[in-house]
């Protein structure tokens, strides 16, 4: 689809404009150009044959002038969306009140992914978006100073860009890409007594924590717990046995968890 400019100007009185398609069904009635001239902005189908009606406005005769200027327009669905390279700058324009653009862009690998968008005319909004349409980011209303926000990516996963405003409005986009690790907790502290384990981990940054114990000091047939804190409790595990207890922490990445490596392996004997 692609976005036409109709400038029209009434050189002697004032004209209304009607804009038809092929099955004569208005899409434009009554927009008025007068002396000092008026546009109007229309997303029309290729191949398709559209008819512009001029006629007088409360008037007997006038003159008039038309120009029509066109340019591809970005897709309006996620499905026809165009690939990007969103490390460079992207730049289009909102071309309707009802325009939404789609752009789609491809991870090599996971990471920290900070974008930035600007709408030079007026304000707009950027989404990032995974294949469900899932909202991983949102930047709302900005204009000429600018938006950013940071959002965790998984890698070789397309996602999507899609751009909205209230008005028409150029606007551009990019997005920088910094590599992420998730450290490693440690088993702060750890004591066995009348059949608990209570276990202390050390805080890192990340969306939660994963603590496997075990009576094997391989760690096989291990059970597990998890949670946001750095304190744990596992009960009825039984007495006068040696327990072997680690743990990892993980972000939550487009609805999935992405963990550390685990932490060393420290063991207790519980007590009565």
């Amino acid at each position: 689809m692609s976005s036409y400019t109709l400038k029209a100007i009434g050189k002697a009185g004032t004209v209304s404009i009607d804009i038809c398609d092929e099955m004569e069904k208005r899409l434009v009635s009554g927009f008025v150009a007068g002396s000092e001239g008026n546009s109007l902005t229309l997303k029309l189908d290729p191949g398709t044959t559209y008819y512009i009606c001029v006629y007088p406005n409360n008037c007997d005769y006038a003159e008039y002038s038309l120009k029509i200027t066109g340019k591809r327009d970005a897709p309006d669905t996620m499905q026809t969306a165009n690939p990007v390279d969103i490390t460079k700058t992207v730049k289009s324009d909102i071309c309707t009140n009802d325009d939404i653009d789609w752009f789609a862009f491809d991870t090599d690998s996971k990471g920290k992914y900070t974008f930035s968008v600007v709408g030079i005319d007026n304000s707009v909004s950027l989404s990032v978006c995974n294949k469900k349409q899932t909202e991983l980011l949102a930047i709302n209303g900005v204009a000429n100073s600018g938006g950013q926000q940071t959002v965790y990516l998984k890698g070789g996963t397309r996602y999507y860009v899609k751009i909205m405003a209230a008005s028409p409005a150029r606007y551009s986009f990019t997005a920088k890409k910094e590599n992420f690790s998730i450290p490693k907790p440690a088993v702060k502290s750890l004591s066995g007594k009348n059949r608990v384990l209570a276990v202390e981990l050390s805080l890192v940054e990340a969306d939660g924590y994963e603590v496997q114990y075990s009576r094997s000091r391989k760690m096989t047939s291990a059970k597990k717990v998890q949670g946001m804190d750095v304190f744990y409790t596992i009960n009825r595990v039984t007495k006068n046995k040696t327990y072997y207890v680690r743990a990892r922490a993980y972000k939550i990445v487009d609805e999935c968890k992405i963990y550390s490596g685990w932490s060393s392996v420290k063991k207790v004997k519980v007590t009565k």
